[in-house]
This record gives structure tokens, sequence and C-alpha cells, in this order.
């Protein structure tokens, strides 16, 4: 019977392309035949078939037994098409995989060093846990085989021994080490490369190997070779401080001498990662030298990265640019991000300046590359190089490399998502850290305005077909469109100063543009479209048009005269009306143009102007595109922000006589006589309180976490709600009807096809034309706030437009300019009249009242002020080799209702400290005695830690602790799971750790361990103390009466040095906030001075007065004021400063010129208390003066 071999049935399947699944179905017929014949040259045949069918996606597990058979066949031709067919398709998986270890064995100790090797090669490929466990042993006694090719591959077959069975690298690590000393080059490559593979999990387990690695480098002359010491030698430098300096003299040999790129280039990779400066410490001589020796490194590798840099050959210039992004990383990035340490830092600045003197100007080349990848690198790097100075330059850049991707690509969807990626990196630079990199904010606004109308299709945003880009691009764009609406409104809250410029931006972005007139200035023509006016859509996105229309409205008081204000309202309302305008865009439309008509008919925006107020209601009114048509709208919200609108119009209005409110006709000499003006002022300006008041300032993202839950106090506004109509009545709605266009959300054919209509018609309701005693659009088109289209009305041609004319006159003295912006960098965490109500969590936090008087000389700190400070006091709780568990007490809160306990909240967070990087599982802490009624209480942190987890919340009962202002110590326990570690090695640098560190891809049965910490939680006092509001006369007197008990005192002088003395008395009452105590000072606001301008240093007194909670305090949220009693506690501080000559000792660092001693003294009528207030003053002090809370 004639059979198919493996390349009939090739030809065969490129034969049949049209019904290939047909061909392959009989193809699997005839195999499946051949697995039944006893005939092992056909079953090998049907093997090889098969193993081919595999890799097109074909599954082959029913002939796993098969493989097995021809594997065992005695003769060699037959052998390997199973054992290829093993390698290919075998796995942890497949039942049948065991029964190849006695295979594998009679083939390791053939005298055929084909069928050897052959063996060897599929173990790589096909290694489980099991099959390694038994033949490790048997692949070790290989390394010695007399055979160069099978010592190679058993060196190489041992790393993916030792992944399945780490605990044989501790057995087979002195054979695999005498083979780097081989005489066979090619078996040496092969255990270097075993070796590196296996540092890049371990490091520390190879410095024994250094000096064997050393000799390869300085005598080897394979290039292949060297390159695999140097990678290894880039993973040991950073494990052992020595070895760098030792490395100089043959890595900077190589650097010069190589005439390989490809080891050159590896050369410079471990200068720079691992022959640092800093690498070398010490302070005496030889140290010094050390560090010139590598200074001298680093600057040769420069050099020579330059020259990759400015190569020719794109694959070096993309390698030099992949080394010159870690040299920025070096020198920009911080510390913790892989940056090199301030000292080091600024010597590497400053060679990297000589050496690229403009890098950034380097990169933005790279950026206008074909290759996507060298693109990607160069826009991170460009983030880490932009400055306030050459930011201008790197965004000018970038747009025109945008543009000219679009222009050049013809919408293409790969380039666009380029052009997409320029984008993001221009909003990402310009945002990063409230604006840092942004010093003319006129220019950055221009240039927001720049991306948003100048992108792809962008005049046709609104109404392109989303099958036009595929979507990953349609994601970018969103993206990118949103973040710049979202800069849009954020630089116009933060910089007030901008906020005019802002809305004259707006107002020429939200004008839409009228296709039908661009048709027919184009010479087109056709019929005009009955009953929609003329043909608009808008020229940016759905979220840019959102973004201008709310700044236009929250911002109407800086529009520049009544006639800006009725353009602005006609071109909002007219975008509005677009049918591909989303409904949420839309509704926003609605209430920005009630905002500016409410603001113009206030006065907000200069005089009002009656002919002007009375053409913004004809506008708002209009059938067309004002409030009648969006009452008719599908969306809720928008009909129901269109409602509201109408009423407050219509209340605006006033009555009409005989009561008719109308929707449109008469002139405006008739409106005005039958209006009084001067109540529509007054009716106007009542509503500007519904509209909002109080100017905005940046919220933070989560600020809305930290607010309150209480019902919202009614809003006092002084409107006369009674006269407010309810809507239009019955007759009006339907002459609405009659006269309203219908609701569109996809343009019809007749506006699709614009430029067949008729010349186009204005429509009455956007028709703002001169009229008696007004000056129209027509006599301001030399304005830059012109915002009618020009080109068909200029004698000379084509007119630059309003937006044009804008940015020239913002970028006229070119690039950014000079002004000194004041910028709103901080974020608040809610709105002005709440911030007393902010807690974390709860509305109850027991803290001072920002009423009560703190002395008579400070401005009492607000409990959200106290509790950010408090965040920032993060410590470790418990650690060890795999895991670290930092906590932080946030805030004591009181009880929620009468029967319910005082808590303390405690944030903690957990990271995973596993060099593997390892996933711990199952994280929990135990604290004794934090339950309620002191049980023991149970924190579930994290199921899995990766990394670092977020902050984790608990509340710990602290009813217990009432009345006693001791430190609490609770015992703490954490337990989680992990992956095992094996016993550390004796010698050789613990490899069975190293070892088992691999085991993480060894498979789904790795085993795991129960890890228990013990240790304890530190609680000061403090925390445990309400502050007692009371003067220095009520101390006095109060001491008089009760001074018996205060016996138990605690004292101590600390120094602090400062170039600032007289801040002093401020920085210890916030310290003294912090500890729940108030202060009270014995001297007027006025004498708080430690260094006056002339005259003797004093020194300054102040009293500290506290006294332990109560269970019940605040329970239910009911006031509570503690008072002095038996149980309190007081403290007096005094502060005198000295020069630093005076204070003796050596010179302080950083310049200060005055010591502040302060001499703390703590007085109850516990010795114990005494001491554990007093400790923690003197803590928060020290942090506040020199410490995490240091003010910048």
């Amino acid at each position: 019977m004639f059979e198919k071999n493996l390349s009939t049935m090739i030809k065969g399947i490129r034969a049949h392309r049209n019904n290939e699944s047909e061909y392959i179905s009989t193809c699997l017929q005839e195999i499946k035949q051949e697995m039944k014949s006893n005939n092992m040259h056909s079953k090998a045949n049907g093997i090889m078939k098969l193993t081919y069918l595999y890799m097109l996606g074909y599954d082959m597990s029913a002939a796993s037994f098969h493989i097995i058979e021809v594997m065992s066949n005695s003769k060699f031709t037959v052998r390997r098409g199973g054992y290829l067919a093993c390698s290919v398709s075998f796995s942890e998986e497949t039942d049948v995989a065991l029964l190849t270890t006695n295979l594998f064995k009679k083939d390791f100790t053939s005298k055929e060093p084909l069928e050897t090797g052959l063996a060897l090669n599929c173990l790589a490929c096909m290694c489980t846990t099991d099959i390694a466990r038994d033949l490790a042993n048997d692949i070790s006694i290989l390394t010695t085989s007399s055979k160069p090719n099978i010592r190679k591959k058993a060196c190489l077959t041992l790393f993916r021994v030792f992944c399945q069975h780490p605990e044989a690298l501790i057995s087979s690590f002195p054979r695999l080490r005498d083979r780097l000393g081989d005489d066979e080059p090619g078996v040496v490559t092969a255990t270097a490369n075993t070796f590196l593979e296996l540092a890049k999990k371990n490091p520390k387990n190879y410095l024994s190997l250094v000096p064997q690695f050393y000799h390869i480098m300085t005598t080897t002359s394979n290039n292949w070779l060297i390159i695999k010491v140097l990678k290894l030698f880039t993973l040991l430098c950073p494990m052992e401080p020595r070895l760098p300096v030792k490395l100089v003299d043959p890595v900077v040999s190589l650097l010069t001498n190589t005439r390989a790129k490809s080891v050159e280039y590896e050369a410079i990779r471990l200068v720079l990662r691992g022959m640092r400066p800093s690498s070398a410490g010490g302070d005496g001589e030889a140290a010094v030298a050390q560090r010139q020796k590598l200074a001298a490194a680093m600057t040769t590798a420069l050099e020579r990265l330059q020259g990759f840099v400015e190569s020719l050959d794109r694959n070096l210039r993309y390698l030099g640019l992949l080394a010159l992004e870690e040299v920025v990383r070096l020198v920009y990035a911080p510390p913790s991000e892989g940056g090199a340490s301030e000292n080091e830092g600024g010597w590497l600045r400053v060679k990297v300046k000589q050496i690229f003197p403009e890098m950034h100007r380097q990169v933005l080349t790279f950026v206008e590359e074909d290759d996507g990848s060298m693109r990607t690198v160069a826009l991170q790097m460009l983030r880490r190089l932009a400055t306030p100075s050459n930011f201008p330059d790197i965004v000018s850049r970038l747009l025109s490399c945008s543009k000219k991707t679009i222009s050049c690509s013809g919408g293409g969807a790969a380039t666009g998502a380029s052009s997409e990626q320029f984008i993001d990196a221009v909003l990402s630079m310009g945002g990063r850290d409230q604006y840092r990199l942004v010093e003319d904010f006129c220019w950055y606004l221009v240039t927001l305005a720049d991306i948003a109308k100048n992108r792809q299709g962008g005049s046709a945003r609104g109404g392109a077909s989303p099958g036009r880009v595929d979507r990953d691009r349609g994601d970018a764009i969103a993206k990118n469109d949103n973040e710049t609406a979202r800069q849009l409104v954020d630089v116009c809250m933060r910089v007030p100063a901008v906020r005019s410029s802002a809305v004259e931006l707006c107002c020429l972005l939200i004008d839409p543009v009228d296709a039908g007139r661009d048709a027919a200035a184009g010479g087109g023509a056709g019929k005009k479209e009955e009953g929609r006016g003329l043909t608009l859509h808008s020229t940016v996105a759905p979220a840019v048009l959102r973004a201008a229309a709310w700044i236009i409205g929250e911002f109407r008081s800086h529009l520049s005269s009544p006639h800006t204000a009725l353009d602005a309202l006609s071109s909002i309302l007219k975008a509005a009306s677009i049918p591909s305008v989303p409904p949420r865009v839309r509704a926003c439309c609605v209430w920005a143009a009630v905002k500016v008509f409410v603001g113009s008919a206030a006065g907000e925006v200069g005089s009002p102007d009656p002919n002007r107020i009375s053409k913004m209601e004809e506008a708002l009114l209009s059938s067309h595109s004002g409030l009648p048509f969006f009452l008719q709208s599908d969306h809720a919200e928008v009909s129901e922000r269109a409602a509201l609108a109408y009423a407050l119009v219509s209340f605006v209005r006033g009555q009409r006589k005989g009561g008719d409110l109308g929707v449109g006709g008469g002139n405006g000499e008739d409106r005005a006589s039958a209006f009084d003006f001067g109540k529509r002022a007054e009716a106007a300006k009542s509503l500007v309180p519904l509209l909002g008041e109080e100017p905005l300032k940046p919220v933070h993202a989560d600020a809305q976490k930290t607010l309150q839950q209480s019902p919202p106090a009614e809003a006092e506004l002084h409107v006369a709600y009674t006269s407010l109509p309810q809507g239009p009545g019955a007759a009006e709605r339907e002459k609405m009807k009659r006269q309203a266009r219908p609701v569109s959300f996809l343009p019809d054919s007749a506006a699709s096809m614009g430029f067949m209509s008729e010349e186009p018609q204005a429509s009455p309701a956007v028709q703002t034309g001169g009229s008696a005693g007004g000056t129209g659009r027509d006599t301001n088109a030399n304005s830059i706030f012109y915002l009618k289209d020009s080109k068909a009305d200029a004698p000379g041609g084509p007119q630059p437009s309003a937006f044009e004319r804008f940015r020239g006159q913002v970028l006229q003295g070119g690039g950014q300019q000079t002004r000194k912006y004041e910028v709103l960098r901080e974020e608040v965490g809610a709105p002005p009249q709440q911030q007393q109500q902010q807690q974390a969590g709860s509305s109850s936090q027991l803290a001072p009242s920002p009423s009560t008087p703190v002395g008579g000389g400070f401005s009492p700190l607000s409990p959200k002020e106290i509790f950010d400070l408090k965040g920032r006091l993060w410590s470790v709780v418990l650690s060890d080799d795999n895991i670290v568990v930092y906590g932080c007490v946030r805030a004591r809160l009181a009880p929620v209702s009468f029967d319910g306990s005082p808590n303390i909240r405690l944030d903690l967070r957990v990271e995973n400290k596993r060099a593997d990087r390892k996933a711990l599982k199952d994280v929990e802490m135990r604290i004794e005695g934090a339950g309620p009624k002191g049980s023991v209480l149970s924190v579930p942190i994290a199921p899995i830690v990766e990394s670092r987890t977020g902050r984790v919340q608990t509340m710990m009962d602290c009813s217990l602790r009432a009345g006693n202002g001791r430190k609490w110590e609770p015992a703490v326990g954490v337990r989680y799971v992990c992956p095992k570690s094996a016993a550390p090695s004796s010698d050789l640098l613990s490899l069975g750790e190293e070892g088992q560190g691999t085991a993480a891809s060894g498979g789904e049965e790795e085993e795991e361990e129960e890890v228990r910490l013990e240790g304890s939680l530190a609680i000061g006092g403090t925390w445990f103390l309400d502050p007692v509001a009371v003067s220095l006369d009520g101390i006095s007197k109060f001491l008089e009466a009760n001074g018996a008990p205060f016996t138990q005192n605690w004292q101590e002088q600390v120094r602090f040095d400062t170039t600032k003395p007289n801040e002093f008395p401020s920085l210890l009452h916030t310290a003294v906030s912090i500890c729940n105590l108030h202060l009270v000072l014995t001297a007027a606001p006025s004498d708080l001075v430690l260094v006056p301008p002339g005259g003797a240093n004093p020194t300054l007194k102040f009293l500290l007065a506290g006294a332990p909670f109560s269970a019940s305090a605040g329970a239910g949220g009911m006031d509570f004021t503690p008072v002095m009693g038996a149980t309190s506690v007081i403290g007096r501080v005094a502060l005198h400063a000295v020069s630093s000559q005076e204070g003796g000792g050596e010179t302080p660092a950083g310049g200060a010129q005055y010591q502040v001693l302060v001499k703390i003294s703590v007085k109850s009528f516990d010795a114990a208390l005494s001491a554990d207030v007093g400790t923690d003053v003197v803590a928060a002090l020290t942090e506040v003066v020199a410490g995490r809370l240091k003010a910048g």
C-alpha cells in the first residue's frame, strides 16, 4: 500500500489551500491507521506527520504511548522521529512521560555519541520534576565524558534540570565548576552560559567563581565567551563592592582595543550598571584613587557610547539609545528608581553634559525615526530629560512630528497610533507634578488648543465612523482627548491669571464649522436643508467641547464684553445642537449657556446691555437650537437641564403684558419697552448663588472619600420660588412641537452631502447682525475675538483664522514668556465650607476643635491637617528576609454610637522582599487585645503579595485604654505562606538557597511553608490624651487647689541646629498638636521671637495641658470638652536660641547659624505616664524640625 511521507503531506497541504481542513482530516485518518500498524517504520512515519500537524495546532495527546514505542526502537533512524515528537509534545501533564526515564538512562550509557546527544537534546526540552530528580546524577556524570560534544550538551541540559529540581545544584556544582577549565572552548562557553542563567536568579551564589571568570575574560579570544562573562560580571558587581575595582583595567582595555561592537557594547553596559564610582567605599587615599579609576572608566564608556548613538547603522543606534536610556535613568531618576546618589549624580550630570551637550535634541532625532521601538524608547527618555527651559522646544518638535506623521500616513492605523504617542508624551510631561515644567501658561493653553484642533480627522470627529480606525488607536485617541480636556479645566482652576485668555480661547474652540458654507465657498451648489438651518460640525472632540463649554460658563465674568458673551452663548447652543454630540456634553453646554445668560443679565460681564440680553433670550428660546429643542431630548439629563434652564430664563425675563411668555417674535424695541431691565438684573443676581459664588480650587481625586456622610444643608438662595414658572404651558408646548426641528442623532443624507445644497441662509436663531444701538459681528472683524469665518469675505484671499491670530499674539515673544504665574499646586481635600468636618473614614475623630483658642498666638491646626501629618509617620512593624510590614497610626475615632467603643485607626502595607520575587500568599496580622473587649483582632491583609500592597485600614478597640495615658504595646504576629527555601550550604555561597529560589518555574507542585513572625506594636501615650483648652490662670488655680498628685516629674533637654530660630514657636505648636496636647502661652503673641533684632535673646516659655480620654467621649456625635483633673498631664517647655559658636562643639552642617535649646518637663500622678508623654513630645518635635514632617 502506498503511504504518504512527511514531504508528500506538506506538498498536499500547500496544494489544497481551498479545502485544507478536509485534506488534513483525510491525513489524520491515514495516520490513525499507521498508528495501528505493527510496522515500526510505518508508525514512525505517522509520528513524524503528526508532529508537523501538532505544530499547526492539532492535538496529538492520544499518540503519546505510540511515541514511546517509537523511541524504544533499536534503530536510530526510527527513534529519531520519536525523540523529536517527545521533545515537542511532552509536558508535566503527560501521564506516560515517566516511561521515558529508563530510555534516557539507556541512551546516556550508549557508546554512540549521536544517541546520547539525541537523548540530551530531548530531555532539555521536556524535562519534568520527576524525571529531573531521577536523572540529575546521570547528567552530572556526563559532564566528565571524554567526548566534548557530550560534555557541552550535558552542561546545557543541567540548567533545565536545576529549574525543575533545585536540590540537584548542590551535588552537581563541583563538576559544573570544573568545566570552566575545560580544554574545549565550546564546553567552556556552554558552562558559562549555564552559570549566567543561574546568576540571573540569585547572583550571590556564584561570587566564588569570580577568579575563574576573570581568568577567562583576560585570556580568551572568543568574543561570544567574553560577552557571556561580561554579562555575568554585570550581575555580580552589585553583590561585591570590591569587584568593580578589580575589573577596571581589563574592562577599559576591552573598551579601547576591541574591534567587536558586541563586546564593546557589553563592556559599556557593565560599566554603567556595575562599576559606578560610588561602589568604592572608604575615605582613605586608596579609596580616592579607586574612585578616580572608576570615574575614568565611566568617562571612557560614555565616550564609546557616543559612537553608538551617532552611528550610521540603525541597529547600532538602537543599542546606543538603549544604553543612553540607562544613563538618563542613572543621572535623572531618584535612587529609589535606580538612579545614582546625590553626590554621584551631580558628577555624572556634569560629565554627561560634556559628552552629550544637547542630549534632548539628540533624543528628538530618534523620535523622528520610522522604527517604532526606537521611537518608544526615545519618548520615555524625553519624559526624564524635559526641563522648564527645554520643554517648549520638545513640545514643538513632538507636535510637528505628530502632524507630519498624520499627513504622510494617509490615516494608517499603525502610524496614527504613533501620532497618538507624541500627543500622549506632550500631555504627560505638561501635566506632571502639577505643571512643574510649564512657565508660560498662556502658551500651554494655546498648545492644548492646538492639540485639540489639529488631530487626524478632527473636523469630522463628531461624525466619524468608528470602523475607520482600529480599536487600540481609538482608545489612544479617546484617552488623549480626555486628558486634553482635563488639563484645560485644571489649568484654569490652578492659574487664575490665565482665565481671561482661557475663556477667549474656549470661545474659539467651541465655535462650530459650517460645512454647508465651506462647500458653497468651494463652488458647491445644492438646495438648503429645510427646517435645519446650517449644516454644522464641531472642530474638536466631544470631551474638549464639554470642557470648553464648562470653562466659559464657570468663568463667565472673564468674558471681555456683552458682545463677546452673546457670541459665546450662540456658539455654545449651536455646538450643543449638533446631532453627533453626546448627551452628557449637550447637557453641560445647556447649563453653560444659562450661566452666561444669568451672568450677563446680572452685570458680571460689563454693564447690562438690554439689546444684547434680549438677543440672548431670543437665542435661548429659539426652537431650532435653543431650550425648546433640548426639552424634547430623549436623554433624561438633557431634558431636565433644559427644563430647569427654561424656568430660570423665564424667571429673569419676567412676565409679559397679558401673561404670555412667548417663544420669540417682536423686535428689540418692543421687548425693551415691555420689560423692566432693572428688575431683570435683580432677578439675575438672585440666581448667581445657584450657579456658585465661591472660587474653585484644585481638589484631589480621592477627596470625596474623606468627607463625612452628613445630609447637606439647604442652599440659601434669595429666589422667590413661588414666582418661578413650572415650565411651558400646554399651548406653548404645542407651539414648540410645530416649530421645532425633529431630533436626530445621526446626520441624514442631506446633512452629510451639504456640498449639494443651495447658497446657505443664516437661521434667525443665529443672526446677530447689527440692530438699533448695537454693534454686530461685521464691525469687529479685525478683533482677535472675531468668531466668524472670514474666508469668503476677505478681499485679498484667505486670512488667518481667529485661532491663528490668537496663537500668534500669545507667541509673539517666541517660546515661553517671562511672566511669573501664581499656580495653585496644592490640592484641597474638600470644599472650604466642609474643611472642618473632614475625617478619615469617620466624622467623629477626637482632636482639638478648630474654634478652640491655642494660646491666642497661633492659628489652630484643623483635624485634617493633623490627620495628614500623622499619615506621614510610617514605620516598620515586622520584617524578615521575605516580607516587611509597615504600619501607621492615623487617628483615634470616637464611638459611632452611645454603646460603641472608641477605636484607633491603623494603616498597614506589606512589601515582598524576596530576591526571586515569588509571591507571598495569605498574609494575615494578629493584634492581641485590639479586638472588641480586649479580644484578639485578626486583620487579613492580602491573599497574594507580588511586590507591594495598597493601604489596608483596620480599627483597633481602645476602650480599655480609657483614663490611661500610658503607651500601648500590643503583641502582634504576622502569618504568611511562601515558597519553601532550602537550607543554606556550608560553602559555595549558599547554593542550596539559590537552587530553592529557582523552583518557581518548576511547575505547580512547588513546596510551600507557613511562616509566622512575632513582635509588638508601639503606640505612644499621647494617642490616649485629649487637649484641655485652659488658660495660664486656669492652670495656676488648678495647681493651687490640686497640686499634691502632680509629683512625678520627667525632664529632658535637646538642641536643634537651624537658620530660622524664630519659626520654632510655630514648630512647637505643630508638634504639640500632633501629641493631642494644648499649648498655653506665657507671654503675648507679639513677643514670640527667639532672636529679636537687637538685645539679648529671651527664653520663651510655654505650658502644655492634656487629660486621658474618656471611653464615652464624643459617643453618638455628642460634643465633649475635656477638663483638668487628678489624672491630667501638665508640661512646661522653654526655648532659648544661641549662636552656633556659643553652642560649642563642631560647626553645624548646612550652614546653621543658631542652636535652639529646648527644655521639656512633664508632671503627672505617674512617673511612667510623664516619661511616655515627654518622650512623645520630643519625638514629634524632632520629626517636625528635622525629620519626616519638616516643611519643604
